[in-house]
């Protein structure tokens, strides 16, 4: 036996009913909890469109006409430009312009028959200046962020403010759902546009004329040499489409004399025809048991052609577990 639950009402009307009061408020409460259910549970709260900050003059901003969608579903239309003056706490303070909904009975809209009625529901949007910036699940919307200095307005900040999105349950968005080169790099958040290779040092022979002469000793997880040093090299994998190295990593646990290092952009050099090697980093790791060092490179590479090659030389006993290089992948 099936269990049916009654989990709501709407109007229903017919012919030769009579409609009251009630009848009406309820129709309107019906379409509206639909509406609200719809924007808090289908969509993230922030703004649809528009609702930017604009400086007018010292203390005054202009928030352009848009709309928004708050926390519990709530539709913002600001039909038109408003100017907000500011008051901040201080002449360098900082302050948040927001956004709210609310609603309220209006003289405008006062019933002429009936004292104390009214006719219409007044939607507002309640554009108000706070200390702080208001949370993504709170009843106000950021704006943006102004800061002050001497009193006077000298930076509006909007990169904060929070977008309105389509809630996605896992899964729900695959091959099928999308357009063919729908989802570019520009689309997608930095920290999504950067990653990191990570790699037991695993060094080849260095045949090139140095100090010292030992090749390292190999291991499963870690490379190792005596008190006699030792010198390799090893090429770190370029991610397919990144065309920038940002940071170098290497760790292990004994560097008893220091290490020497060089990472290079190899490959080809596509402008003359050539081979390519520029030194991206020359650097000495200072003893230390256990190590971990990192070097911001920040230095571009051609997708194409270049490749990252490494040059450790260690000056006695040592012991090296990882090297690492995070990547990105710009826009161009």
């Amino acid at each position: 036996m099936p269990l049916r639950v009654r989990s709501g009402s709407r109007p229903n009307y017919f012919t030769g009913q009579l409609l009251d009061q009630q009848d009406f408020q309820d129709e309107q409460a019906y379409h509206l909890a639909l509406q609200k259910n719809h924007g808090a549970t289908l969509h993230t709260p922030g703004i649809l469109s528009g609702l930017e900050l604009l400086r007018i003059d010292d203390v005054t901003v202009a928030i352009t006409p848009g709309a928004a969608i708050d926390a519990k579903g709530n539709s913002l239309m600001l039909p038109a430009a408003q100017k907000l003056s500011l008051q901040p706490a201080n002449g360098n303070a900082t302050s948040f312009v927001t956004l709210a909904y609310a609603e309220e009975f209006q003289e405008s809209d006062a019933a002429k028959d009936n004292a104390g009625s009214y006719t219409r529901h007044a939607e507002l949007c309640v554009i108000s200046e706070a200390i702080e910036a208001p949370r993504l699940d709170s009843p106000e919307l950021l704006l943006g962020r102004v800061q002050f200095a001497g009193g006077r307005i000298s930076a509006i900040d909007i990169s904060a403010r929070p977008l309105a999105g389509a809630r996605l349950a896992p899964g729900s968005v695959g091959g099928n759902e999308l357009a063919a080169a729908s989802v570019t790099l520009a689309k997608l958040r930095p920290e999504l546009r950067s990653g990191w290779v990570r790699m037991a040092f695993k060094p080849s022979s260095f045949v090139e004329p140095s100090k010292t002469a030992q090749d390292f000793y190999v291991g499963v997880t870690k490379t190792y040499c005596d008190q006699r040093g030792a010198k390799g090299t090893i090429s770190i994998p370029v991610p397919m489409m990144a065309d920038r190295l940002k940071t170098f990593v290497i760790a292990g646990e004994r560097n008893a004399a220091g290490i020497q290092l060089e990472l290079d952009r190899s490959g080809w050099d596509a402008t003359r025809n050539s081979h390519e090697k520029t030194t991206l980093l020359s650097a000495t790791v200072a003893p230390a048991a256990p190590f971990y060092q990192s070097f911001a490179i920040n230095k571009q590479l051609d997708a194409g052609n270049h490749c990252i090659a490494l040059y450790v030389e260690a000056i006695g006993d040592c012991s090296i577990s990882l090297i690492a290089a995070e990547f990105e992948f710009s826009l161009k």
